[in-house]
């Protein structure tokens, strides 16, 4: 004879009081079979529910208790009751890919093709969780392939099934007819999903099987979706397959988003991922992704040919734009530099040996837009402990060039220089070094600059092709020196400079 709930278990009832939790429900979720039994045969209804709207079938499916489930089929439970989000106990076990609940309610009669309140079928939860087996059972049991069932023609349970990408569930569902080329309402289709999910496997077998056109009428390319979803191994196949990196959002597309981004690679590098042709947005790919600094998303982009020779409509400099995002890292500098970046623009300067500036100039910012010379950039005063570095880089790619007055005065004070003058073959001394450390040493900066009026002079200006007569007085002593050097315009000129010279500088 069955025995009633004892003491401990009338204990455990308080808390599912609140819960409004039957005993019978009670029983099922602990896995108490015979007490479930005596209450079933007692009368209990099979169908209770709790306060979550779950029934005692979903219960028992929850807490793994196949026994239990059976019993209640056996007494009659109805096998698509619904409950919470109108869901059946066919939905619930095909979400938690429990291939034996799923075949034990599928003999017990359950619909396979009952939707739930987001139109979900089983087959499409099991899809979407990558629960093959599942997926195997429900489509030999009469599942259909249509995410409505009651709507031939509807998108196919395949967009469900690029969410796991799994590769064997969408090779089955091919099988059974699901058409991977009709969209959703939004105008997805399940090769955008796989792209915008990474899903490599996916990927390749839903490109053989998606027309195109479709893909064209939708208003995104493939190349959208994995930029967005910023996953460089699927543009790679897909550039790889044919598609084209230049197509544009369709204007209704385009409209979502903030910044209406047009090309597939602007789309990408914006979500740290690839992008397309250069001159079609606002601002060029391939510098924003140097901006990330995406080593991996540079090297897509160059192997396809983006253009490292762009120049930004934005802040436009003398030299080619991308240029600014690679100083700080010798790598992405030498991926542009062995891709074709001209090189030789960065040291074409129009002022040569000439004074650049007045002394107060603060060189390159942000507010300045127009034609920046190389030479302005690299010496402000952030950006020039690292001047050498990028110029001695910058020279095996190029030959013979010419240093500017500006470049040059800040060269020479770092240690690369004389590994700079052999590549160029000139005298770190004839080359200014000289001067320049006596320059350093200014601190009264009024000269005469013959045959120009009086000037100002700063350590960055550079006099090497100047005679020079220097006149240094301190309080116990005066000092001349002359560095002789010829003028740039034939003859010799004269220049007096009055410096104030520390002792350590004669020691």
């Amino acid at each position: 004879m069955h025995r009633p709930f004892t003491g401990p278990l009338r204990a455990s009832l308080r808390p599912s009081l609140k819960r409004k939790e039957t005993p019978l429900f009670l029983a099922i979720v602990h896995g108490l079979r015979e007490n479930a039994t005596f209450l079933l045969h007692n009368g209990c209804d099979p169908d209770c529910k709790n306060e979550d709207d779950d029934s005692a079938l979903v219960a028992a499916i929850k807490n793994d208790q196949y026994d239990l489930a059976l019993l209640l089929l056996r007494y009659n439970a109805t096998v698509d009751q619904k409950g919470s989000l109108q869901r059946t106990a066919l939905h619930e076990a095909s979400v938690l890919g429990l291939d034996n609940f799923v075949y034990l309610l599928l003999q017990s009669g359950a619909d396979p093709n009952v939707v739930d309140i987001c139109e979900h079928t089983p087959l499409g939860l099991a899809a979407q969780a990558g629960h093959f087996n599942v997926v195997e059972i429900l489509l030999q049991k009469g599942a259909s392939v249509w995410s409505k069932p009651q709507s031939p023609g509807s998108a196919s349970v395949l967009f469900d099934a690029a969410a796991s990408g799994n590769p064997d569930i969408i090779s089955l569902l091919l099988e059974y007819g699901a058409d991977p080329n009709v969209p959703t309402h939004t105008g997805h289709l399940p090769i955008h999903r796989a792209s915008y999910l990474g899903h490599l496997l996916a990927l390749e077998q839903l490109i053989p099987v998606t027309k195109k056109e479709v893909i064209k009428e939708s208003g995104m390319s493939l190349l959208h979706s994995a930029a967005a979803g910023g996953h460089s191994q699927c543009l790679d196949l897909l550039l790889s397959s044919g598609f084209d990196p230049n197509l544009m959002l369709h204007p209704r597309v385009r409209r979502n988003y903030e910044d209406e981004c047009r090309s597939a690679l602007f789309f990408a590098v914006s979500n740290n991922d690839a992008g397309a042709m250069p001159n079609q947005d606002p601002v060029n790919c391939l510098q924003v992704a140097m901006r990330l600094g995406n080593y991996e998303l540079i090297n897509t982009l160059l192997r396809y040919s983006a253009n490292v020779n762009y120049y930004s409509r934005v802040n436009t400099t003398h030299f080619p734009s991308a240029l600014q995002y690679a100083l700080k890292d010798e790598v992405m500098l030498r991926m542009l530099l062995n891709n074709g970046y001209d090189v030789q623009r960065c040291f074409d300067c129009p002022y040569g040996q000439a004074s650049h500036m007045l002394m107060d100039y603060e060189g390159w910012s942000a507010a300045v837009i127009k034609d920046v010379v190389f030479c302005e950039v690299i010496t402000v005063y952030w950006l020039k402990h690292i001047s050498a570095q990028v110029v001695r880089i910058m020279l095996d790619y190029v030959d013979h060039v010419t240093l500017c007055s500006k470049l040059k005065s800040v060269l020479t004070e770092q240690k690369q220089w004389p590994e700079i003058c052999k590549i160029q073959g000139e005298s770190p001394v004839t080359s200014g070094g000289h001067i320049q450390t006596l320059l350093s040493l200014v601190t009264q900066r009024e000269v005469d600059v013959f045959p120009q009026r009086p000037a100002r002079i700063n350590s960055r200006h550079d006099e090497a092709d100047i005679v020079l007569f220097w006149k240094a007085k301190q309080s116990s002593f005066a000092f001349t020196t002359k560095h002789t050097a010829p003028s740039r315009h034939g003859g010799s000129n004269n220049t007096t400079a009055r410096i104030k010279v520390t002792p350590s500088f004669f020691a």
